[in-house]
């Protein structure tokens, strides 16, 4: 049997830019983590769901004629680990093998799993509680942590104006970009990412979930606008004249998390928290 320790962490900041993050949800520590290098299933039960090395999501039904169902994933690397709660039934319950007993995971919330050792199984199980009825829903995420994590890019349409709007601006698109490896420095597949700019009229919250090699990009269209603020007036060139110009803009936010910042400690991977200007027009001042 192998020892192993969770505990909740903060993950060290590596964006090239001022990044701050704010997050509510409850972080779980568990020590002292014992799994099995088999897993053990009764006869009646079906062969548990292994799951491969990323971040997989599940969402699933139990229905009233199966007992639970079991889950394995495998820590190739000894890599840091994540299981996220995402939404359940009340009448089944989550759990993780520690310490040779079956512990209840969080319905809401990130359990950070630390100290694994290469090639160490993880058993997971949906149930339903003691005399609780059968059957329900339950969804979660688990795979490797997200542990280091970079916005690479964010480019807008508004090349070369001062920055008057804000750190961020941009007229009409927003293409962003981010990077994101577990604790071996192994790029992450499947780890959620989201970029919200709070401009009015709203518009969706940009969710993007990154590829085989940890990342992920999107470019988000900005709808038209009326300014409300005037910015001063600069110079700047038009073919090979230079011009006097102004902006009109608004002042909104742009809000980068990881997983939905579903954890209760900061993630520093791409998180931002910034200023970020939307333009409505360029004026030519004559």
């Amino acid at each position: 049997m192998k020892q192993s320790t969770i505990n909740s962490y903060l993950l060290p900041l590596v964006a090239a830019m001022a990044l701050t993050g704010i997050f509510s949800a409850p972080v779980y520590a568990v020590t002292g983590l014992t799994t099995d290098a088999t897993v053990q299933n009764g006869p009646s039960l079906p062969q548990p769901t292994v799951l491969g090395d990323k971040v997989t999501e599940i969402d699933e039904t139990l229905d009233s004629a199966t007992a639970e169902k079991n889950y394995t994933f495998t820590a190739l690397r000894g890599q840091n680990l994540m299981f996220r709660g995402m939404k359940r039934s009340s009448n089944l319950i989550i759990e993780c093998k520690i310490n040779d007993k079956w512990v209840a995971m969080p319905d809401e919330g990130i359990y950070i799993i630390e100290g694994t050792q290469p090639g160490q199984k993880i058993q997971i199980r949906a149930s339903k509680r003691d005399g609780g009825i059968a059957g329900g829903k339950y969804k979660f995420r688990f795979g490797s942590a997200p542990y280091r994590a970079s916005t690479d890019l964010i480019i807008t349409d508004a090349k070369g104006i001062p920055l008057y709007a804000g750190i961020f601006q941009a007229f009409h698109t927003v293409d962003w970009s981010i990077h994101i490896q577990d604790s071996t420095g192994h790029p992450v597949e499947g780890a959620m990412a989201s970029l919200d700019i709070t401009i009015v009229p709203r518009i969706d919250k940009t969710i993007i979930f990154t590829k085989a090699d940890g990342r992920g990009n999107e470019t988000i269209s900005l709808p038209g606008c009326q300014g409300h603020r005037t910015s001063p007036p600069f110079w700047q060139m038009m073919g090979p004249f230079n011009y006097f110009w102004h902006l009109e803009f608004n002042r909104h936010r742009i809000i980068a998390d990881l997983e939905e910042a579903a954890t209760g400690h900061n993630w520093n991977p791409g998180t931002i928290d910034s200023e970020f200007g939307h333009i409505c027009k360029k004026h030519l001042r004559h």
